[in-house]
C-alpha cells in the first residue's frame, strides 16, 4: 500500500486548486441556477476553517510549518498508521509539499496537502484500499456492483459533476479574490501602505483626515504665533517700566495684587482692633469714675487685690505697648527694605526721592508725637485714677465746672484722634498709589 500513498496525495492536491478530472468546461442548468453568494460564503467558511487548522499545527506561530509540525499533522490524520515512524516518508512528503523550496510549508501549500489527506482518509474509510474477504468480487466505491444500476450510476455521476462544478466555482471566486488582494498589496507596497485597508471610501476618509489635520496644525501655529507676539509685547512693555518680564507674568501680577489687598485688610483689621480696645478701656474708666466708689467701703483685702490687679494691668499694658512698638518698628523696617528692593531708579527722580523721604520723616514724627501724647495721657489718667481711688472721692462731689472741663477734654481727644486716623489713611493711600507703579508692596506676613 505504501507506493500508492504519494500518488494519491499528489492527485488530491491537484484537485484542490481546481483542476478536477472529468470536469466540464461549460456550466449545467443546475449550476447556473445556484446562488453564487451562498457558494462564496461556503468557500470563505472553509477557508477560515482551514486557517484555524493551520494555526493549530503552527506551534511556534511563525506562519509556516516545519517538518516536525507536518509529522504531527500526518499522525493526527492517521496517515502514519500504515507507515509507523517512517521519517523518510515524512521527509518525502515535506519535500513534495514545499513547492517554492523555502524549507517551510505556508498556508497555501498547507491547504492543498490537508485537503489531499482528508480525501485519502475518506477513500480508505470507503474501502477502496482495504482488502476485503471477497477479493474476487469487483467493488465500485466500496459497494457491490450488483446494487448499482445504470440509472444510479448516471445519477451519481451527475451529482459528482455538480459538486465538482460548485467546488470549481468557489475555487474560481476565491482565486479571483486572491488575485485582487495580491494586486492591492502590490500597489500598496509601492506606496508604502497596506492595500487591504485602502478602499475608495477609506482613501477618501484618509484624505479628509489629512486635510483636517493640516488645517488644525495651521490654526495651532497661528495661535502660537499670536501668543508669542503678545508675550513679546508684554516683555517689551515691562522692560520699559524697568521690571523683569520673567517675573511679571499675569499670574505674578494677580498674586501681587492679592498680597496688597491682604496687607491692607490686615492693617485695617489691626486698626479696628486697637480702636475697639481703646474704646473699651475708656468705657471702663468712665464707668469706674461715674460710679464714684468710696475707698471707705473697701476693705484692706479688697484694696490689696485691686492694687494687685492694677499692677498686673499696667504691666500687661506696658508689655503690649512694647510689643506694638516692636511690631511697628519691624513693619517700618520691612517697608523700607521692600521699598529699597522693589523700586526702579529709572522711575524715581531725585525730587521724588526727597519727597518720599520727607513724607516718611513726617509720618515717623507724627507717629512718635502721637505715641508720646498717648503715653502722657495714659500716665495722667493712671495718676488721676490712683489719686481718685486713694481719696475715695464720690462722683457727686464733682462740680459743674469740673464736669464741663472733663467733657471738653474728652471731646478734644476724640477730634484729635479722628484727625490723626484720617491723616494716616491719606498717607497710606498716597504711599500705596506710588508703590503700585513699581509692582512692589510690603507684605506684613514676611
Amino acid at each position: 500500500r505504501t507506493p500508492h500513498v504519494l500518488p494519491r496525495l499528489r492527485h488530491a492536491a491537484v484537485v484542490v486548486v481546481g483542476q478536477f478530472p472529468g470536469a466540464r468546461a461549460t456550466r449545467t442548468p443546475t449550476s447556473a441556477a445556484m446562488d453564487l453568494k451562498s457558494m462564496i460564503h461556503e468557500a470563505k467558511s472553509r477557508e477560515m476553517g482551514l486557517y484555524a487548522k493551520f494555526q493549530e499545527y503552527d506551534n511556534d506561530g511563525s506562519g509556516f510549518l516545519d517538518e516536525e509540525e507536518l509529522s504531527a499533522l500526518l499522525v493526527n490524520l492517521r496517515i502514519m498508521e500504515d507507515h509507523g515512524d517512517d521519517r523518510d516518508f515524512i521527509a518525502q512528503q515535506f519535500a513534495l509539499q514545499d513547492q517554492n523550496g523555502n524549507g517551510a510549508i505556508d498556508f497555501e501549500e498547507f491547504k492543498a496537502f490537508y485537503n489531499a489527506c482528508i480525501d485519502y482518509r475518506k477513500s480508505l474509510s470507503a474501502g477502496r484500499h482495504s482488502p476485503g474477504a471477497n477479493e474476487g468480487v469487483e467493488r465500485i466505491r466500496g459497494k457491490d456492483a450488483k446494487l448499482l444500476t445504470p440509472e444510479i450510476e448516471r445519477a451519481r455521476e451527475e451529482k459528482r459533476r455538480q459538486r465538482l462544478e460548485e467546488k470549481a466555482a468557489a475555487a474560481a471566486q476565491l482565486a479571483e479574490e486572491n488575485r485582487e488582494r495580491r494586486h492591492r498589496l502590490t500597489m500598496a507596497r509601492a506606496h508604502g501602505r497596506d492595500a487591504k485597508t485602502l478602499t475608495p471610501e477609506q482613501l477618501e476618509s484618509r484624505a479628509a483626515l489629512k486635510e483636517r489635520k493640516a488645517r488644525e496644525k495651521a490654526e495651532m501655529e497661528a495661535r502660537l504665533e499670536a501668543e508669542n507676539a503678545e508675550m513679546r509685547r508684554r516683555i517689551e512693555a515691562q522692560h520699559a517700566r524697568g521690571r523683569d518680564a520673567k517675573e511679571l507674568t499675569p499670574e505674578i501680577e494677580e498674586a501681587r495684587t492679592k498680597v496688597r489687598r491682604q496687607s491692607l485688610t490686615n492693617k485695617e483689621a489691626m486698626e479696628r482692633r486697637l480702636r475697639d480696645e481703646n474704646a473699651e478701656q475708656r468705657r471702663r474708666i468712665a464707668a469706674a469714675m461715674s460710679r464714684g466708689r468710696d475707698a471707705k467701703e473697701l476693705t484692706a483685702q479688697e484694696e490689696a487685690a485691686r492694687a494687685d490687679i492694677r499692677r498686673k494691668s499696667l504691666n500687661n499694658k506696658a508689655a503690649m505697648e512694647e510689643a506694638l512698638a516692636a511690631e511697628n518698628a519691624e513693619m517700618r523696617r520691612r517697608i523700607e527694605l521692600a521699598q529699597s528692593r522693589g523700586r526702579d531708579a529709572k522711575e524715581l527722580t531725585p525730587e521724588m526721592e526727597r519727597g518720599r523721604a520727607l513724607v516718611a520723616q513726617r509720618s515717623r514724627e507724627e507717629k512718635a508725637a502721637a505715641a508720646r501724647r498717648l503715653a502722657e495721657e495714659n500716665e495722667a489718667m493712671r495718676v488721676r485714677i490712683a489719686q481718685s481711688m486713694a481719696r475715695g472721692r464720690d462722683a457727686k462731689s464733682l462740680d459743674e465746672k469740673t464736669r464741663a472741663a472733663r467733657q471738653e477734654v474728652a471731646e478734644r481727644r476724640r477730634r484729635e484722634k479722628a484727625e490723626a486716623e484720617a491723616q494716616l489713611k491719606k498717607e497710606n493711600a498716597r504711599l500705596a498709589a506710588r508703590l503700585a507703579g513699581t509692582g512692589m508692596f510690603p507684605d506684613v506676613r514676611f
